[in-house]
């Protein structure tokens, strides 16, 4: 096991240890802190293009049609119909 002070001693490319075994000396855990987070189903309102349950932000130079993709965005959501060839959840 790889000790935190240790870490000065390591040769080039020889980083075997894991973030949580050296999180879990620090904090003097027990046991090992998992880094990876089970993966969880993305769903889309835009296919592959807008997701559910997260923040996106539509940004670009004045004058270049943002706000008319969002409306776009906004009927097609209403509507359940395609937008740019790619199939919207209604909703």
């Amino acid at each position: 096991m790889l000790r935190f002070r240790d870490i000065g001693k390591l040769k080039k490319g020889d980083y075997s240890a894991t973030a949580a075994t050296l999180q879990a000396e620090a904090f003097g855990s027990p046991t090992p802190i998992p880094t990876a987070e089970p993966e969880e189903a993305q769903s889309w309102l835009w296919d592959q293009t807008l997701a559910t349950n997260s923040i996106s932000i539509l940004v670009s130079r004045p004058k270049v049609g943002k706000s008319t993709l969002a409306g776009s965005i906004a009927v097609a959501v209403a509507t359940g119909d395609q937008l740019l060839g790619r199939q919207v959840v209604p909703g």
